[in-house]
């Protein structure tokens, strides 16, 4: 997989470096065109990069809002259906990122464990390690489930409160962005065939007053997740924080989970009945 390619202002590089810097602690390859020199070159340079990225970051800000670069490299990334992953710094969102969810770091603030690990997946095609994103361990209260058989054991013997408990605490985001990060990582490709879909996650709940959002794109044998869905989804699907750890871990059955409201499903109903079988899931 390419480096994670950040677009920005030369205006906001000062925070872009302390971004850099965040991101590269995190184990993920970034791209930023710091000492390249403006011309002819310098255009085929970001074409180049950007077509290799395995994901793009632009850093919204009134700054970058203003140039010309930036606007052309969101324009190509999209046009490549690139992984797109925005930051906001300063100012509003974007008019052609509007559909795009995003990361407030508004004050100068670095991106969350969550973003972090979301990131990573994607860097690495979905190989990093589970909790290697921003140097962090599991969470405190979470044993560390590092596959779906674990997930499956631990689920099975975690009271019912305490996995309430967990999943409305500050950790659910750890939790959840790892557990998504393995979907690209177990993708099967031999089974997904030529089809081309876009699957988006909402996990309900507080902490959050709005669900949890990921975006699965499985196109042309690949599967990429973001945490930011840009695309109009083939099939949406709605559920709450702990029937989603039972559902990924194979204990609750999802024709169950449908028929009791446990699990709502918008969209292409025949690919949500074939969606476990594109993933290498395998439970305890």
């Amino acid at each position: 997989m390419g480096p994670v390619f950040i677009s920005y202002s030369r205006a906001d590089a000062g925070y872009v470096g302390r971004l850099t810097a965040h991101l590269v602690n995190a184990r993920i390859d970034v791209w930023t065109d710091e000492g390249i020199e403006a011309g002819a070159q310098f255009i085929r340079t970001i074409e180049r990069q950007i077509r290799a990225c395995s994901a793009f970051i632009p850093v919204m800000s009134p700054h970058s809002r203003e140039s010309d670069w930036v606007a052309n490299e969101i324009e190509l990334a999209k046009r490549l259906r690139k992984p797109i992953l925005p930051l906001l710094l300063a100012g509003e969102p974007f008019t052609e990122l509007l559909t795009t969810h995003y990361e407030d770091v508004v004050g100068d603030r670095l991106p969350s464990a969550k973003y972090v690990q979301v990131v990573l997946s994607q860097s690495t095609g979905g190989t990093g390690a589970a909790g290697s994103a921003g140097g962090s361990a599991p969470p405190a209260g979470w044993p560390g489930a590092r596959d779906p058989d674990q997930l499956a054991r631990l689920v099975k013997d975690t009271p019912e409160a305490e996995l309430t408990n967990l999943m409305n605490s500050a950790q659910r985001s750890w939790i959840l962005g790892t557990i998504m990060s393995w979907f690209p990582a177990r993708f099967r490709p031999d089974r997904a065939g030529s089809v081309q879909v876009v699957v988006h996650w909402h996990i309900t709940g507080p902490p959050r007053a709005t669900p949890d959002a990921f975006e699965l794109v499985i196109a042309n044998g690949t599967c990429t997740l973001s945490p930011a869905p840009a695309h109009e989804p083939t099939l949406a699907l709605t559920v709450g924080p702990v029937d989603f750890l039972r559902l990924v871990g194979g204990i609750s059955n999802p024709m169950m989970m449908f028929m009791t409201g446990k699990l709502k499903a918008k969209g292409d109903l025949g690919l949500a009945a074939n969606l476990a079988n594109l993933f290498d899931l395998k439970r305890a």
